[in-house]
């Protein structure tokens, strides 16, 4: 029993390693005819997927006009990107359309009001806002929606080094 056990895991694992060479090597053997030498294969090129453009991510206009977002909501406790504890009025966009520290004015169907802009999350990207609600109960009640976004004031970039005058030399005057 031990003998036949050892040698089913031994053809298992040459199955595994041949399949793996094939694999790696990109090639399929279509046939095999009974004289040996008459053997073929056919080379494949990899598979390499499409790879589309990445989209154009134009930050927001500072002229104050309405510019159409899709907001979700998000219900977690502890410290936002920026620093911060989460708590009504603080929304998470893309740092690339919106920076972070930015007061905006969000019009929606159960969410128009004022939002600062201190967290960011994986799944929003370009035209997103993920607006944050106290209760998972709420964030999922919100869903997703169409709301209009204005900017009133132009928040920070955090790639760009602090420029502190005292630290540079200057003066506070």
């Amino acid at each position: 029993m031990y003998i036949r056990k050892s040698i089913l895991v031994l053809i298992l694992l040459l199955n595994v390693v041949l399949f793996s060479y094939v694999a790696l090597e990109n090639r399929v053997i279509f046939a095999r005819t009974i004289d040996e030498e008459a053997a073929f294969s056919l080379e494949l090129e990899p598979h390499r997927p499409a790879i589309a453009p990445p989209p154009v991510i134009e930050p927001l206009p500072d002229d104050g006009a309405w510019q159409k977002f899709e907001a979700t909501a998000y219900s977690v406790f502890g410290i936002t990107k920026s620093g911060v504890w989460v708590r009504r009025g603080i929304i998470a966009v893309d740092p690339r359309v919106v920076p972070l520290g930015s007061i905006v004015e969000i019009q929606g169907e159960g969410c128009s009001g004022i939002y600062t802009a201190m967290d960011t999350g994986p799944e929003i990207q370009g035209r997103e806002v993920d607006i944050y609600m106290p209760t998972g109960q709420e964030a999922i009640r919100f869903g997703r929606r169409d709301v209009r976004l204005k900017l009133i004031r132009h928040g920070w970039d955090p790639a760009s080094p602090f420029e502190d005058p005292l630290m540079t030399g200057g003066s506070t005057r």
